[in-house]
Formats: structure tokens, sequence, C-alpha cells
């Protein structure tokens, strides 16, 4: 029953420490911090009732995207209209793509604005697109 499988989350996972997810959002309460990490390959128990818990949380604080490595985002339906989609938001992925192209990858321990950007399909996009032009840019350059 659902009931039975809460339960069973809260007894799997009761604080969630997740020392590995360095990059997850800090959430207080009381006398201990929970992570809520962007990337669920940063849990330290990969299973269901983890992942369970680890989305459910995120969806609770309107986190509604969570990577799954590099490539791969799972997206929750809000099921209500959120500021996730206006120009600035688009503005900071374009910025992380283009800082990204320049000097590689964002280290997580940079400290700078850019590392806190949270998994978002502006990402996702902006990666692809900038893969595939270097790609058309490249056999192009073969064939000259």
């Amino acid at each position: 029953s659902p009931t039975n499988a809460k339960k069973n989350i809260d007894k799997t996972v009761p604080n969630i420490l997740m020392a590995n997810a360095s990059d997850g959002n800090l959430r207080g309460s009381n006398s201990h911090i929970e992570r809520v990490p962007h990337d669920l390959q940063t849990l330290s128990n990969l299973h269901e009732p983890s992942v369970v818990h680890t989305l459910h949380r995120r969806y609770d604080e309107d986190m509604i995207y969570t990577s799954t490595g590099s490539q791969i985002l799972v997206a929750l339906n809000p099921f209500k209209f959120t500021m996730l989609y206006e120009e600035k938001v688009l503005d900071k992925y374009a910025e992380l793509g283009t800082w990204e192209q320049s000097f590689g990858p964002v280290e997580e321990s940079s400290g700078g604005e850019l590392e806190a950007l949270p998994p978002h399909v502006f990402r996702i996009a902006d990666n692809s697109f900038r893969a595939m032009m270097n790609a058309l840019q490249e056999d192009g350059l073969e064939d000259a």
C-alpha cells in the first residue's frame, strides 16, 4: 500500500545524509542538515527507495529537474505555473554553456555562481546544440 511504501522509504533513508552530494541544496532542520542532490548518481545508496525519496523531496522544493549523470534528465510535472522558463533563466544556462565551451567544465569547488545552477532542460538543450555545431564545424574543416 502507499502508506507502507512511505514508511519503508522513511526507514530506509532516515535523514538522507549524502556526503557525496556536494552539488546539492542544503536543507536544514533542527539538529541536522539534509542534502537534496541534483544528480541521482551521488546518492550513497542508489536503490528505488532513495531515488523515490530524493525525487519527492526535490518535487516538494519545486525542483522538478534531476540529473542522472551528465546526459539524462528526469523531469516531474509540477502541475502548476513555474518561473523555470523565463528568459533570464535561459540566459544563465547559455552563459554556463559559453563558459564551459571556452574554459572546460565548471568545477564543483569553484565557488562561482555558475556551479550552483541546478539541472534544467535548457542545459541539456544547450549542450546538444553546441555538440551539433561543433560536429558540423569539424565536418566542414575535414572537407576543406
